[in-house]
């Protein structure tokens, strides 16, 4: 089989005929039998066997396909004419191959000869058809160079020329659109949703039109998108204007009263659409009036909540609830399709966001202080960090400290700096923490003097954070050496001295039948118990296991003789389904 490289800017069927051609073929269904397999999406799906049979490289048959994302437009796979294959007679007689971009469904007209493309042959009504037809004639014989083909209108041409994309300089053909030949490579869809916006479908639904069959079909349906693109910008400006007033009366804001167009607008951005987002903000600012007027943000006086939303970093929702509420002035209408519009004042919304400024989350104040969880929590308790509640809180802030505080916390610990002595071991104020000493209640001690003044740091410069504060060993260690509490023993302790189980103590200062005051260790809580406090539990409480051992009996016995005479115990903890620790009151046995 002879064969031969496709040329600039054929399309694949057109390459396809020209290889029917020049293996003598007459009709390029004679040849698609000849290869084994006709033009569809099998052969685009199997481009490198197709390349293979017809002998060419397969890069170059891959670059005049159509694709699904392709960088030339004229070969979206969307817009590919399916039923029909257009041809411009002039360019055939000139001996030029068969365009690609006549076979998109938005392409009408030849950019070359400004004539209509033809789909059907005047002799015998057959419509040309990728199937149909051969290189230079119709299957009834007659040559496409003598059919005539009637002018094509300025619009058709603009359209032909930008999806073209032809390298040659073209004259510019009325005055449509912002673009020449630089169109983006997504205008076809734009061209789509201006026109199908122009029209009901069946369904009675804009936007569910489908692409345009025939040459007379794309006719007709590019005519429904010119007003919008003709003598820019007046008649996107006209066209605009007469959409905002057949939209929604009661609808507040302009993209309401412009409905799904306006959605299905914004879907087009970027640098290449700015001229068009341009023209509908100053369409809307001209012809539409209400409370999202599109005027610049600095010259309105009331926002809406997304605008508002945006300014403080925060979700649009809650500027809603919280002039719903009542926390935030504003007002709020509600449209016909049952939108709710929130407005506020931009004063008020400016004002907000410097206050919230001035509050501070948990996780913004520690790395303010630059310190960690633990330590954080343990300053809460101290004291020297106050948590606000949530009540006193202004509207949308959710920080409860004040950056105030804080700064004014650092800059007294800062100011009680020591002058500069000896150089003796220091320790940052970051590292006095549970790994420091186990007992919290030493670490508070430790932090209060600090606030105080009583330790002062040997390094505190204005540059640094209270993390980064450095303080002496020796001052540190003394205070918790002062902190110590040597008369308390822990419930081990008191385990060990009596003979009870530890559980079962710390289940006692738990039910707050023997008085011990709590501490965390770690991660752990351990309960502190005075020695005055163990003997007042001795003078009240009996251990049931204690008194049936000194009577040669069960606690089980004991238990039993005891309800007989009304006598109850206390103190139990259960284990499964028994129970230890039960207590006997002293006074009772008497």
């Amino acid at each position: 089989m002879r064969s031969a490289p496709p040329l600039q800017g054929e399309s694949l069927v057109g390459f396809l005929r020209r290889l029917a051609s020049l293996n003598a073929f007459s009709h390029v269904a004679e040849f698609y039998l000849h290869i084994g397999q006709p033009y569809g999406r099998p052969m685009l799906e199997n481009l490198p066997g197709l390349a293979e049979t017809l002998g060419v490289d397969e890069t170059s048959l891959c670059a005049i396909a159509p694709k699904i994302q392709p960088c030339d437009p004229a070969l979206e796979w969307r817009f590919q004419r399916s039923q029909t294959d257009p041809v411009c007679p002039s360019c055939v007689a000139e001996g030029k191959p068969w365009q690609q971009h006549w076979r998109h469904s938005l392409v009408s007209a030849c950019d070359v000869h400004k004539t209509v493309l033809l789909d059907q042959c005047p002799r015998c009504k057959a419509t040309f058809s990728t199937n149909v037809g051969g290189l230079k004639s119709c299957e009834c014989g007659l040559l496409f160079e003598t059919m005539v083909a009637p002018h094509a209108t300025e619009f058709e041409t603009w359209i032909a020329q930008l999806i073209a994309r032809a390298q040659q300089a073209q004259e510019r053909v009325g005055t449509f659109g912002p673009w020449s030949e630089d169109a983006p490579s997504d205008f076809a869809s734009f061209l789509f949703f201006l026109a199908s916006s122009e029209q009901k479908s069946r369904s009675g639904k804009e936007g569910k039109t489908p692409l345009p069959v025939t040459i007379p079909d794309t006719r007709v349906f590019l005519a429904q998108a010119e007003p919008w693109l003709r003598s820019w910008p007046r008649g996107f400006q006209g066209k605009l204007a007469h959409r905002l007033s057949e939209g929604d009366p009661n609808a507040s804001s302009a993209p309401a009263r412009l409905g799904k167009w306006y959605q299905r607008l914004m879907r087009f951005s970027g640098d290449a659409y700015a001229d068009i987002h341009n023209q509908l903000s100053a369409g809307i600012a001209e012809h539409f009036q209400g409370p999202y007027a599109g005027r610049s943000v600095e010259d309105r006086a009331w926002i809406s909540a997304t605008e508002a939303a945006r300014v403080l970093n925060v979700r649009g929702e809650r500027i809603v609830a919280a002039v719903a509420s009542g926390k935030l002035e504003g007002h709020q209408a509600h449209s016909g399709q049952g939108h709710k519009h929130t407005m506020v004042p931009r004063a008020a919304v400016e004002g907000l966001k410097a206050e919230r400024a001035g509050y501070l989350t948990a996780k913004s104040a520690m790395e303010m202080l630059g310190i960690g969880k633990t330590q954080f929590r343990i300053l809460q308790d101290a004291g020297l960090v106050s948590r606000l509640p949530t009540s006193d809180l202004p509207p949308l802030v959710e920080g409860p400290f004040l950056s105030d505080d804080l700064l004014v916390l650092v800059d007294g610990i800062r100011g009680n700096q020591k002058a500069a002595g000896s150089s003796a071991e220091t320790l940052r104020f970051s590292d006095l923490n549970l790994r420091r000493t186990t007992q919290k209640s030493k670490l508070i001690a430790v932090f209060k003097a600090i606030q105080t003044g009583a330790i002062q740091p040997v390094s505190a410069s204005s540059e640094q954070p209270l993390g980064l504060f450095e303080f002496a060993c020796e001052d540190i260690d003394a205070r918790f050496t002062e902190a110590s509490k040597p008369g308390l023993w822990t419930a081990h302790q008191v385990a060990d001295l009596t003979g009870w189980k530890a559980e079962v103590v710390t289940h006692w200062c738990r039910e707050g039948l023997l008085e011990a005051c709590q501490e965390n260790e770690g991660r752990q809580v351990r309960y502190l118990i005075t020695p005055q406090a163990l003997v007042a539990f001795q003078r009240t409480f009996i251990p049931l296991a204690d008194l049936a051992r000194s009577k040669q009996t069960s606690s089980r016995a004991l238990r039993k003789q005891l309800a007989e005479n009304g006598l109850k115990t206390c103190g139990e903890k259960l284990v499964g389904k028994t129970s230890r620790g039960a207590l006997v009151r002293i006074a009772e046995l008497f």
